[in-house]
């Protein structure tokens, strides 16, 4: 079982075609016809970064597709998301959860508050901090979002049994982390 609750696509390494059971030739889906493995003769199908950035891709159009009727980007859902798990964060500690430069973090409030789902203002604290909340329309919208959320999560990690996929976030994040620690993921300027 998927953790979509049906049944899971046959595996890679079932495949009968004549690929090998790391890159098969075909990728066999319940209830369909075979379909040609999307990397197949791709070079750069051992390049982590490629394939890293090729399922981000996935990721998007995911969640372009549930998404639509809300007007959200992943990264205006990842930062209104943030500002209401936790109330007057800081304009950079949202950022960097978010995974953002301060520049970027500065257009995405800018467009939430136009939308009436946040808003930005002098920290008490700090007269140069700018803080962030979510407005009452933020915290509603984030809630009503919720099933497409995890329908996103769901069509992504499809192909994977929960231990699965369970498994994959958890190695994903170790690497983030890893980088993250060393810097790694400092955009260059």
């Amino acid at each position: 079982m998927s953790i979509s609750g049906r049944k899971n696509a046959t595996s890679p390494k079932e495949d009968s075609g004549k690929g090998s059971a790391d890159h098969p030739t075909t990728i066999k889906k319940a209830g369909n016809a075979p379909k040609a493995h999307a990397l197949q003769g791709n070079v750069l199908r051992i390049r982590p970064g490629y394939l890293v950035r090729r399922l981000q891709q996935a990721s998007v159009s995911i969640f372009s597709q549930e998404m639509v009727k809300f007007d959200l980007t992943p990264v205006q859902y990842g930062v209104l998301a943030v500002i209401v798990d936790q109330p007057n964060i800081d304009q950079v500690s949202a950022a960097e959860l978010v995974g953002v430069d301060r520049t970027t973090i500065v257009g995405v409030i800018d467009r939430l508050a136009r939308k009436g789902l946040a808003t930005r203002s002098v920290s008490a604290h700090d007269k140069r901090a700018r803080v962030l909340n979510a407005t009452t329309a933020g915290i509603k919208l984030l809630r009503t979002v919720e099933k497409s959320s995890e329908a996103v999560r769901v069509r992504l990690l499809e192909p994977l049994s929960e231990a699965e996929a369970a498994l994959f976030c958890e190695m994903m994040e170790r690497v983030i982390d890893y980088h993250h620690a060393k810097g790694d993921d400092t955009p260059v300027k």
